[in-house]
């Protein structure tokens, strides 16, 4: 099965595809633990751990869930992995192994795994494994 088989059982943010048995082959294949179909919100932050190293937190609202244990119109914490910087009073990206950011609005299906630690709310975060567009960008 690939993605696009997926996307032609997508009908207004439900899954109406393949079996449970099938698409955990789907997510296990790539080693994510949820997958599922998200807006990017407009709120990110920078987190920098050095002058050369962190990470942007991008919030994305859940429109709809191919596997794993999440709700729709949930929104979540994701961890990207780039940030802004600067260097000389120049504004520059720091970005890890070709990473390219999501773009706010636009809509995509994410692989992701949690982070095993909780933020302030309780909630937990998560690492992009892998992201698709759903619609040319």
């Amino acid at each position: 099965m690939n993605i696009n088989s997926i996307l032609g059982n997508i009908i207004d943010g439900v899954y109406n595809g393949p079996s449970i048995n099938q698409r955990e082959k789907i997510y296990n294949d790539i080693n994510a633990e949820i997958v599922v179909i998200a807006t990017v919100l407009p709120e990110k932050t920078t987190i920098k751990l050095s002058e050369v190293s962190g990470f942007t937190e991008a919030k994305l609202q859940i429109t709809g869930i191919i596997a794993g244990e999440v709700n729709k119109q949930e929104i979540i914490k994701v961890q990207e992995p780039y940030m802004e910087s600067s260097y000389r009073g120049r504004a520059c990206m720091i970005v890890e192994g070709g990473y390219e950011p999501v773009m706010v609005d636009k809509e995509y299906i994410f692989y992701l795994n949690s982070i095993k630690e909780v933020n302030e709310n309780g909630k937990v975060s998560y690492k992009i494994r892998k992201k698709i567009p759903l619609k040319n960008i």
